[in-house]
């Protein structure tokens, strides 16, 4: 998959990314991250291997709590991209 090609991020990802109607210090270290969940997205990713190379979580000892991860930085993402409402 394309994701092996990418490099990897060695910066900390939060359990959950931030929900502020700014952007955040945490947002600017993490474009790259936003970035590359956005592409995962569109290219048909799964989730569960989106987790596991981009943001590094361990689905098989949480996968509840990877999917929040995941799924709240993705929601994070589209909203970079969008902008507020």
């Amino acid at each position: 998959m394309f994701l092996a090609d990418l490099p990897s991020c060695t910066l900390t990802v939060r359990a959950v990314a931030p929900d502020s109607d700014m952007i955040t210090s945490y947002d600017q270290e993490h474009f790259l991250t936003y970035a590359r969940l956005i592409d995962a997205e569109r290219s048909g990713v799964e989730w569960r291997e989106a987790a596991t190379e981009i943001l590094r979580c361990n689905v098989e000892q949480d996968p509840e709590r990877t999917h929040r991860c995941w799924k709240s930085h993705l929601a994070r993402a589209h909203w970079l991209v969008k902008g507020p409402a």
